[in-house]
């Protein structure tokens, strides 16, 4: 899988609030304004040296880069 920040790799990705973020997608094509992402979107990562699995939650995947790298992941344990 990619590589999101030096040793975690992206194991799994889900968007949330996939069909609200489909409808403004269409919403606006049909508006003829470019698309806009409104879903955040959850990665589910794995450390490569020591194998701990981590989520992290953000608004896209540069802000998850930046996240991973400060080490700021979801409270919830994997």
């Amino acid at each position: 899988m990619a590589d999101i920040a030096p040793d975690w790799e992206i194991i799994a990705r889900k968007t949330n609030r996939a069909w609200l973020n489909l409808f403004f997608i269409v919403l606006q094509t049909l508006l003829v304004y470019p698309p806009d992402n409104r879903s955040s979107v959850t990665l589910t990562l794995r450390n490569r040296a020591s194998g701990e699995v981590r989520k992290v939650t953000a608004d896209s995947m540069e802000e998850a880069a930046i996240l991973v790298a400060q080490g700021e992941f979801d409270s919830e344990s994997v």
